[in-house]
């Protein structure tokens, strides 16, 4: 046999196995692999604290699949499992897991396309209240906020350790949290302390009262360039105390 027969029966040979090989791999797991059948997701936010909403044109086709969510900071580096929930129209995280404001994640699935940039997000946390005057409060947060949530002074509650209300307090020591009892505008104006977008300045038109223990309680307040989220801005770690001086 010439050396050029050799080459030509080696050269079918090898097409021959490959089409074999190619043939035992399924159809539906090769286009499941590809690129081009994915879901395109252009953004991840939280909804609330266990709820994710996952942007995309293709919403009829999220009935079904889970993502998994890797926190990036924090001491816990244990990845979650959210699955889709139609009633709530986003991924509920399972057995019990929530998010924690501060700490920053990132959500990846194999039937989804996510750019790194959109799928990463953190919930702001309220980092620091520190009395600035006799009306004034500072307000620090982990991250940029939206304005438009982070100035709105119903998404902010201040519970004081006296039986009653009184004061700036909208709440006594063994009152709720409810959405009718929050600050009000005709209580305090919210304006920005700097130009990081993370502290701000509350200005209340009755005085701080001295000696008093307060807690400022943020929810619903936005990470900047996001909307929607219902949970709340704080955990375990915040310094939302303070006492009136």
């Amino acid at each position: 046999m010439t050396k050029s027969i050799q080459r030509a029966s080696i050269a079918l040979l090898t097409l021959a196995t490959a089409g074999t090989l190619a043939g035992s791999v399924p159809f539906a797991q090769a286009a499941t692999l590809h690129p081009s059948t994915k879901i395109m997701v252009t953004s991840v936010s939280p909804a609330s604290n266990t709820v994710i909403d996952v942007m995309t044109k293709k919403t009829t086709m999220l009935d079904g699949p889970m993502i998994t969510v890797m926190p990036q900071t924090g001491m816990n580096r244990n990845p979650f499992i959210a699955k889709y929930d139609s009633m709530k129209k986003g991924f509920m995280l399972e057995n019990g897991k929530k998010l924690i404001p501060g700490v920053r994640y990132m959500v990846s699935a194999p039937w989804a396309m996510i750019s790194h940039k959109a799928s990463m997000f953190a919930i702001a946390d309220l980092l620091r209240v520190k009395q600035l005057s006799h009306h004034k409060l500072e307000l620090i947060y982990s991250e940029p906020v939206d304005f438009m949530s982070a100035s709105a002074p119903g998404n902010y509650w201040i519970q004081s350790d006296m039986a009653k209300a009184a004061g700036i307090a909208e709440l006594g020591k063994n009152d709720k949290v409810l959405p009718t009892n929050g600050l009000t505008k005709d209580m305090v104006t919210i304006t920005w302390k700097t130009h990081n977008h993370r502290d701000l300045v509350m200005t209340f038109k009755e005085a701080i009262t001295p000696g008093v223990n307060y807690t400022l309680i943020p929810c619903a307040v936005d990470t900047a360039h996001t909307m929607g989220y219902m949970g709340p801005n704080f955990n375990t770690s915040s310094a939302t105390m303070f006492v009136g001086k």
